[in-house]
This record gives structure tokens, sequence and C-alpha cells, in this order.
């Protein structure tokens, strides 16, 4: 087949296969160079009839991108009939889409192979979106030799796609040697601790990639550390999502390293990572060196009061960090980590804002926060000064009015029970305080380094209790808490587990229970109201009771009452 030497507009020669080692690779001997070289017209080098006439540039566009399609339609049908898979019709409707959208239509190793030829030469093509079809690392190969032909694409999303090792190792190397792909989307592919090598390549070497997206996969600890050295490192990604990953303390920490060295990052999101109290100190103390960082979301961390003083700290002197998300409920499965932010820890993270007149601070996300009518008067004055907007959950009236399940009564209970109720209440895990505690990570704390970490945690435990606790843990006597001793208590104490399980649980059906009878209520007294004043030809102002800010106006939190 004749093709067109696009500089002198002549016919040449059919170039060989020899020419696209690529093209070679995958269309097989049944289908030329040719056949994909036709299609590289472009529409300002689009072959046209000498002899036509066009009225007007917009037919003239027309049919180019007509003559296109068409072209890149056959090509896509020859190597689905050589591939022996059916073509995607939704792909036929759209080959010539600036965005193409290709979600979960089930193409595999072979379907993604076909669909990939086309795209080597499509030029108009800016975002691929492949989410969703159980392509491996066998389709994934495909996707990376198509990446070394096409320089149109900048937006890649390959998330769902059950990649694993072997697809990580090669999507991640054929990234970082491509200079035109900005934004990645490798969520939901079985990432591990053993992959992160082939991450931190990419973030090491990447000349072009700005967002990557790696939330819901399995890196813990050991990837965040190596993760957080190529933060550091790094300097062209702004965004950066690791939401839902297992980074726990030790990964919280090498990512606030890594913010503190990285002057680019504008975005990251940590979510659903389990670094408690202590990770969010770290966090905080990223804050206040980082200078790029503007959009932040910690939420669903098991973050308590501590934390949440730490942060407070941070904001205080932050100048950059625009938006912060600290509690923030998407899905019923992140109430698992809900954080425990007290009213006095939320109070005391509004006041730091609005004391720091350099914040630049818009937007707080405290949605699954229950806050004080304190904490929204300092809000009111904020809004005075400057832009500035919150969302949390509800405002109640007095620290006393909660949604959580009651206090711990500290009385002749057995001390373990108390604790897990405690520890319950807070959101918190004993296996993730101990980790917290053990800062040379021996293994073991000494009776004293596990009084002094229950009591920073505001536990409800005496003195008595604390040592009868310690007695009843050191099974072997040596005077120390192992973590083994630690790990044990499901087993060694599965009736006391048993029955704090079955307190929390009561508690929290009564605690509805009251909340739904006192909505009942007020709703009833509101209908009585309305009935009277209807039957007396007066109007009655049935909000009064409900004004709890005697500000006029009746919200729906006021309405709501703890529980609900």
């Amino acid at each position: 087949m004749p093709t067109i030497d696009m500089d002198n507009g002549v016919e040449v020669a059919p170039r060989s296969t020899a020419m696209c080692p690529i093209g070679r690779r995958l269309l097989g001997p049944q289908i030329t160079s040719s056949d994909v070289l036709i299609t590289q017209f472009t529409d300002e080098q689009s072959p046209v009839d000498s002899e036509a006439e066009y009225d007007t540039d917009m037919e003239n566009e027309g049919s180019k991108d007509f003559e296109v399609k068409q072209l890149q339609t056959q090509l896509y049908r020859k190597v689905c009939r050589q591939f022996g898979v059916t073509p995607a019709s939704y792909y036929l409707r759209h080959i010539n889409d600036k965005v193409l959208v290709m979600k979960h239509q089930a193409l595999g190793p072979k379907g993604t192979k076909a669909l990939t030829v086309p795209l080597q030469v499509n030029t108009r093509i800016h975002s691929l979106d492949l989410q969703g079809n159980c392509m491996g690392a066998e389709g994934v190969r495909h996707v990376a030799f198509m990446l070394e032909e096409n320089t149109s694409l900048k937006r890649l999303n390959l998330s769902y796609n059950r990649l694993r090792t072997s697809g990580i190792r090669i999507i991640c190397r054929a990234l970082h040697q491509n200079p035109h792909i900005k934004s990645v989307d490798l969520s939901g592919n079985g990432i591990t601790d053993r992959d992160a090598k082939y991450l931190c390549e990419l973030l090491e070497k990447t000349t072009a990639l700005q967002r990557l997206n790696l939330s819901n996969n399995g890196l813990s600890e050991d990837g965040a550390v190596m993760l957080g050295k190529a933060i550091g490192i790094n300097h062209t990604l702004i965004s950066l999502n690791l939401s839902w990953n297992h980074i726990r303390l030790k990964g919280a920490e090498a990512i606030a390293d890594g913010l503190k060295e990285n002057n680019h990052l504008e975005e990251l999101n940590l979510s659903m990572n389990g670094f408690s109290r202590n990770g969010t100190e770290f966090l905080a103390a990223a804050l206040e060196v980082n200078t790029t960082l503007l959009k932040l979301d910690i939420s669903s961390n098991r973050i308590e009061q501590a934390g949440c003083v730490a942060m407070a700290k941070a904001l205080g002197q932050s100048s950059t960090l625009q938006y912060l998300a600290v509690s923030v409920i998407r899905t019923v499965w992140e109430q698992i980590g809900l954080n425990a932010m007290t009213f006095y820890g939320t109070l005391e993270l509004i006041e730091c804002v609005a004391k720091n007149e350099n914040s630049n601070l818009e937007f707080i996300d405290m949605t699954s926060s229950i806050v004080s009518v304190a904490f929204m008067d300092v809000v009111e004055v904020i809004q005075k000064q400057r832009r500035f907007d919150v969302r949390v959950g509800h405002v109640t009236t007095s620290p006393s009015q909660r949604t959580t399940v009651p206090d711990v009564e500290c009385n002749d209970k057995n001390p373990l029970e108390i604790l897990l109720l405690f520890m319950s209440n807070k959101n918190l895990r004993l296996l993730d305080l101990f980790k917290s505690l053990d800062k040379d990570q021996s293994g073991s704390l000494t009776r004293e380094e596990f009084i002094d970490g229950l009591q920073s945690v505001d536990s409800p435990l005496s003195k008595a209790q604390l040592d009868e606790l310690i007695n009843m843990l050191d099974k072997d006597g040596d005077g120390e808490i192992d973590l083994t001793e630690i790990l044990n208590i499901n087993r060694e104490f599965k009736d006391v587990k048993r029955k704090v399980t079955r307190q929390i649980q009561e508690k929290k059906v009564r605690a509805r229970l009251k909340s739904a009878v006192s909505m009942a209520g007020a709703l009833s007294r509101i209908g009585s109201a309305i009935s009277s004043a209807s039957d007396g030809g007066s109007s009655i102002d049935v909000t009064k009771d409900h004004d709890i800010r005697e500000d006029g106006p009746v919200y729906s939190n006021q309405l709501l009452v703890p529980g609900m």
C-alpha cells in the first residue's frame, strides 16, 4: 500500500516493519507498518484530494476528523481479527475522543493489547481511563509499549487492574522514561512493600509526573519508609494520594520527614492509615517546616485529643495550608478509624487558627465531629476577618452532651475491662498504643513506661488499678509488659473481651433509643404547638426552645440530639 511523504506530498514505498519495532511486536505479519503510519495524519497533515473544493474551514476540519476516525477504526478491527477478540463497541463509538473512558469493559490482556495498537498513533487523545479491566501484568505490558510511541497522552488511569508486582514494575519503568504523562492512578492494584522500590525509582527519576494515586493498596510501614525518602527527593509531584493503606506510625514519621525536604508537593491524602496520635505529631512538626503543602487529609486515623492539640499548634504557625480534613467519613468503613477528637481538642484547634494572623487556611472538614457552640463562635470571628469555612457534624450546647459511648465508670470493675472500654471510646487500639510507647522497638515496656503511656491518653485507671492491670498482663513476672503479652489478651482474657464488646453495643443502643425518644418528644411538642395555634387562630414561635444560639434561625443540627 502506498503512503504519502508528509513534507513533499508525494507517494513513497511502504516502510518496512523494521522501522517500527513496537508495531512489529504488536501487530504481527498480517498488518504492515504502513497501516499504522497512515493513521498518523493529524489535523494539519491529512491527505486530501487535490481536486476537492471545500467551502469553509469547518467542513475541511470535519472531513479530516472523519477520515482519521475511519482509518483508526479499520486498524482496530483488523488487529481484533488477528488477536481473536471482539471489538469494543464503546471504543468504536468514541475512538476519536480526546478523553477516552473505558472503565469496566472486561478487556483482559488480549483486549488491552488490541486497544493499544491504534492508540500508539492516536495524536488526539489526552486522557485514558482503563479502570477495572483485569488486564494484569500481561495487559499493562502492552500499555507500556503504547506509551513509548504516544506523545499526546497526559493522564492515565490503571486502577483496579490486578497489576501486582510484575505489572507495577513494568508500568513504573515505562513511566519514568515517559516525558509526557502527568497524572497516573494505580489505586487498588495490590501494591505491597516489595513493590515500593519501583515506585521510589519512578519518583526519583520522573521528569513529568505531577499526580499519583496509590490509594487502596497494601503499603505498610516499610513501604512508606521507602516512599518517604523518595518524596524528599522528588521535585515534580504536586499531588499524592496514599489513603487506605497501612503506613502506621513509622510510615507517618517517614512521610513527615519527606515533607520537610520536599518543596513541590501541594496535596497529600493520608486518610485511613492508622498512625494515631504520635503519627499526627510527626506530621504536625512537618507542617511547621513545609512551605508548599496546600491540602492535607488525615481523617480516620484514630487521632484523639493529644494529636488534635499537636495539629492545632502546627496550624497556629502554618502560613500555606489552605484545606484540612481531620474528621471525614466518606464510607461506612471509615468509621473504624474515626478520629476521636474531644470538644476541647477541636476548640483548641480552631482557636489556634484564629490566632494565626498569617494563616491562609480556607476550609476545615470535620464532618463526623461534634463541636461546641464556643467552637462555632470562634468560626464566626474568623469569618468576619477573612474568607473561611468549616463543615462539622453537629453543634451541641455543652461538652457534657456526647454522641459517643459514655465515659467509663471507674468502680470495682476488672481494670482490663475498664481499659478496653476506655480505648474503644477513644477509637484507639492497645496494640497501637504499645508500639507508639516502645520508642527503642525492644518489644517490651517497663512498668513506668506503661503507666506513663496510659496516663498520657487520660486513662481513667487509678494508680492501684494500673498496678493490678500490670500484674494481670505480666505473665512471666519480669516487671515488663511484652508485645506477646499484649497480643495474648484476646486469648487469655477472651471472657473480658466478650463482655466489653457486649457492653459497648448495649450502650450504643441505649444512646440511640434515648436520642430517638428525645427527638420524638421534640417533634410532638412542635406538632402540638402548631395544632394549638391553628385552633386558636393565632401564631406561635415553635422554634424558640430549639434556638440554642439565640440568633433567630434554627439549624438542622440544633434539632438533632446526641446519638442521632
